[in-house]
């Protein structure tokens, strides 16, 4: 029997050289060890998943939407799902497009995107329940392959506002899933 019914994720951190580092699963609570700060908590917004409200998406501080609502912060820009079965951030198509186009990407097979390695590429930052979720360069290359690297940001290929923080996301933040209370509750990661 679990104390509290809340299980949270601490993934180890990866880096084009080393690949990555283990991880645990706390079941019952969550891990002190693993983040720093508060939680920042988020309630579902849907009942078949651990999805959020996502409030703004932007890089390089500018919205990767274009509405007027969104740059008056009036308006969310759709959920975000937190899945630790995925393996990249997943966004919508046009969003990826996008996302490619301002950090000077090109375009792959299968909707993947690579860019040279020693680029500047500016951040990309997701905005939820207040407090913005930032992955600077090394945070978003995932591959190296001579002087180029695959981003871990994937086109999901149909219509959809919805976006999906694999694993990328939960690497860099701690996040705990709690199911009594339908929330998500996100902190900084911490690395060992």
């Amino acid at each position: 029997l679990l104390d509290k019914p809340i299980f949270a994720f601490h993934l180890g951190g990866c880096s084009l050289e080393d690949g990555c580092l283990g991880g645990e699963l706390v079941l019952g609570g969550v891990e002190a060890e693993h983040y720093s700060g508060d939680f920042t908590f988020m309630n579902l917004v849907r009942d078949d998943s651990w999805a959020i409200q996502l409030d703004a998406v932007t890089v390089g501080g500018r919205p990767l939407r274009n509405s007027s609502a969104e740059l008056e912060g009036a308006a969310p820009v759709g959920v975000a799902v937190v899945d630790s079965g995925e393996p990249l951030l997943l966004g919508p198509e046009e969003d990826v497009t996008r996302l490619a186009r301002r950090v000077g990407a090109s375009a792959l097979v299968n909707g993947f995107y690579a860019v040279r390695c020693d680029k500047e590429l500016p951040s990309l930052v997701f905005s939820a329940g207040g407090r913005d979720f930032s992955f600077n360069a090394e945070d978003l290359r995932v591959l190296r392959r001579g002087d180029w690297c695959i981003l871990g940001v994937l086109s999901r290929g149909f219509q959809s506002d919805a976006w999906l923080l694999g694993l990328p996301f939960m690497r860099k933040y701690y996040v705990q899933f709690d199911w009594g209370s339908r929330r998500i509750g996100i902190a900084e990661g911490k690395q060992a």
